[in-house]
This record gives C-alpha cells, structure tokens and sequence, in this order.
C-alpha cells in the first residue's frame, strides 16, 4: 500500500556553485585559524565535509582557493556619486562606505592573514592589496574626477590626493584595528569627526 511516504536516500546532490561556496566558507576559517602556509587542501576538504578528489576539481591549490576568496567580495563600495546629493554628502558618504568595507570583520581578517604571510607569499599579498586597497582607492579616484565633482583640488595629482585622503580619514585607524582592534562605535565616531574636518580643509566649512 502506497502511503505517499518518500523512502529514505541520499541527501540531494549539492550544485557546483552550493560545493564552491562550502569549500571557501571552510578554507576562510582554516586559513584565519592556522595561516596561509599552514592551511592545508585536506583540512579545507575535512573543514567543508567534501572529499579531497572534489575539492582539487574545483580548485587545483590552496592559492587558487585564496586568490578566488581575495575576488570573492560582494560589499565593496561603488564608484558613481550618489544620486541626489550634493558633492560633499556624497563624497562623506562614500568615505563611511569605504570605512564599513575596509573594518568589516572578514576584510580585518583576511588583512591580518596577508600581512602575516606577505614575506612567504609576497605574490599573494600583491593580489590582495590591488583587489582590495588598491580598488577602494581607485574608486576614490573616480569619485574625485567624475560627474559633479565639484572641489579645488582638480588640477592636484588626483590618485595622490585620494591616497592622502584615504589616509587620513581611514588609514590610521586601520592600521589600529589590525594592531589592537577597536569598538566599533569608538571607530564610528572618529570616523565621522575625521571625514568632516578632511572635507572643512578641502572644501571649506559650510
């Protein structure tokens, strides 16, 4: 007698895209816990509970792994001007965008990993510094230069500015984040109170 009941039977096969994402999710923890060069493929197979034949399909080494996990960012912030405000809301608020990605947990995380393994792996470090540092500059870079850029600093070394910008306003709290970590809203407030003296000194006080 049918009972409509389904019979017991393998659990569903996972997509190549569901195995990909349980593979870095556990090489993330792995590489955070013991290091780069530590980590191993057979600890992120065990890690991710897929055979170490699955893993090496997927990814033919543990840098391949990290260098996908280094692209893996889905939270960076945008380029363009945000609609409707004037230059210097926008450029404030672009500047805490940046602040959120660059403190953002899993960013201070895999910085600190890079930084520790950037004299054994110098290729890695590189990687990671032009898809992260490098890109939330650039994207500074583009906010100065664009549509409705509106500032005195134009005819400057527009990357140079932004470099000094970036430092100003986020680089110096990062570097004490990485060393001794901070509460976040201690980091909120000097945020805020650092972005709007930098922007009084370029644009003058409203």
């Amino acid at each position: 007698m049918n009972t409509g009941k389904r019979r017991p039977g393998r659990p569903p096969a996972l997509s190549e895209e569901k195995r990909r994402e349980r593979i870095l999710a556990a090489a993330e923890g792995v590489f955070s816990e013991v290091g780069y060069g530590a980590a191993s493929m057979e600890e992120i197979a065990r890690r991710s509970q897929m055979s170490k034949k699955t893993v090496y399909q997927l990814f033919p080494d543990k840098e391949a792994i990290f260098t996908t996990l280094i692209f893996n960012y889905e939270d960076t912030p945008q380029r363009n001007l945000k609609a409707g405000m004037d230059f210097r809301t926008s450029l404030s608020t672009s500047l805490l965008e940046m602040a959120t990605f660059t403190f953002s947990p899993r960013q201070v995380a895999m910085t600190r990993l890079v930084i520790s393994e950037a004299r054994h792996s110098p290729e890695l470090a590189q990687r990671f510094y032009e898809n992260c540092l490098q890109r939330v500059n650039d994207l500074l870079v583009g906010h100065l230069t664009g549509p409705g850029a509106d500032h005195p600093l134009k005819t400057l070394d527009i990357p140079l500015v932004a470099d000094m910008l970036f430092g100003a306003t986020i680089g110096a709290l990062h570097l004490r984040v990485l060393v001794k970590g901070l509460e976040p809203e201690f980091i909120q407030k000097e945020l805020e109170t650092r972005i709007q003296l930098v922007i009084d000194l370029i644009l003058g006080p409203r």
